[in-house]
């Protein structure tokens, strides 16, 4: 079986964003029951992991033929905290 390294990180970084987006929907949609503890939590939180995916994007092995690229250009938007 052959996996493609940067077809996985594309995927986990497409997931992340649509994943930001509905979460930033959500904290719109329920802005006043959530205490804001539990909003900076999860904001803290989303941030840490979308930081780690975007470094898992910037491993690259220019060794490994048309595969395990540098994807450093692949971003997640991250929560904002000023809402």
């Amino acid at each position: 079986m052959q996996v493609s390294f940067d077809g996985m990180r594309r995927n986990a970084t497409n997931a992340m964003n649509a994943l930001q987006g509905n979460i930033e929907d959500m904290l719109k949609k329920y802005e006043y029951d959530l205490y804001d503890s539990d909003r900076q939590d999860l904001i803290e939180s989303f941030n840490e992991a979308a930081m780690f995916v975007d470094m898992f994007n910037c491993l690259f092995d220019d060794d490994v033929d048309g595969d395990m690229n540098n994807l450093s250009d692949l971003e997640i938007n991250r929560l904002s905290e000023e809402e």
